[in-house]
């Protein structure tokens, strides 16, 4: 099921420079407990605390985690280029997955 919000962002990357205006958000529940979606659902607390939201697997070199008192992150080192090569991070990624699901809740993003 696809969950449309309008919302406002503005996502910084660890400079402090803006690299994105989103305005809107999408988060959608691939399986149960499991969320993927927009880098911009990241930087929206209140919506991913209306989700249930423990966990943040965020897939984006340029971005940091916004709310590390709130939620448990794992940040991987993917760059957006069709030659990144993600086989490294898989088992990380797939380890702090599980542990989520069995906890709460996880989202995944990503920055284009």
């Amino acid at each position: 099921m696809l969950f449309a919000v309008s919302t406002p962002s503005l996502i910084l990357c660890r400079s402090g420079r803006q690299v994105r205006r989103a305005f809107s958000s999408s988060i959608s529940e691939i399986i149960p407990r499991l969320y993927l979606g927009e880098a911009s659902v990241a930087f929206d607390k209140p919506m991913m605390q209306r989700f249930g939201i423990t966990h943040v697997l965020c897939c984006a070199e340029e971005l940091f985690p916004q709310f590390p008192q709130d939620f448990k992150y794992l940040k991987v080192p993917m760059h957006n280029s069709l030659g990144s090569d993600a086989f490294p991070i898989f088992y990380k990624s797939k380890e702090f997955i599980d542990s989520g699901m069995k906890d709460g809740n996880v989202f995944v993003h990503w920055y284009v």
